[in-house]
């Protein structure tokens, strides 16, 4: 996924940018796509850069919900032990 963003989606809105750029008319209206431009490019940059440490805490604000469903719907042991479900078997 992030190759597609990286490679076709960022590209494409960075044209667009530039073509709105070459179109609208006035310095105010320039700056700001330009701004825009440069802000977009820098938070992809630094999100591509930081995406192995992000990952995990992002999937845990998106998906903690249904691993918490899917804990609590697991009998309980009758050895006295803890539930448990693996998380995220990835590595």
């Amino acid at each position: 996924m992030a190759v597609l963003y990286t490679f076709i989606a960022g590209p494409i809105i960075c044209i667009l940018f530039l073509v709105t750029v070459a179109v609208r008319r006035g310095l105010r209206q320039r700056l700001s796509v330009l701004l825009a431009l440069a802000a977009y490019v820098t938070v992809t940059a630094a999100l591509f850069m930081a995406r192995e440490e992000l990952r995990p805490t992002l999937r845990w604000l998106l998906w903690s919900h249904s691993y918490k469903a899917e804990l609590l719907a697991t009998p309980s042991s009758a050895n006295g032990e803890l539930k448990h479900i693996e998380w995220d078997g990835w590595g």
